[in-house]
């Protein structure tokens, strides 16, 4: 029914500081986010984690520990060198895609694309 104010998301979800890398590979993109979708089919995929749990195909979309994921819109803050060479995604581009729930995150230049 997609209702989760019976469940403990404390439990479920934790808030981790992390460092911002200085130094990205080549192929990689650090984004802020500015947009995180928040589809409905998340709430079943959180419900069917804990409810399914020996599901290996629900355990394998989130792997316990991992970041959720989620659509969306992130400006581009950092590119790596191969990334500045093809000029394609610049720094201050907006770009959407699947990205973990993070203010900033390091991408590889595959999981994103520039909007036009």
């Amino acid at each position: 029914n997609g209702d989760l104010s019976n469940l403990p998301l404390s439990s479920i979800f934790e808030v981790r500081d992390v460092t911002v890398p200085e130094t990205l590979s080549e192929d990689s993109v650090l984004v802020r986010t500015l947009y995180i979708s928040n589809d409905f089919a998340l709430v079943g995929l959180i419900q069917n984690f804990i409810d399914v749990s020996s599901r290996a195909d629900i355990r394998n979309l989130i792997p316990l520990g991992a970041p959720m994921q989620a659509f969306s819109v992130s400006r581009v803050i950092k590119v790596g060198a191969e990334v500045a060479k093809e000029g394609i995604i610049k720094v201050g581009d907006l770009v959407e895609g699947r990205t973990p729930w993070a203010s900033y995150t390091v991408v590889k230049k595959e999981q994103v694309k520039v909007i036009k």
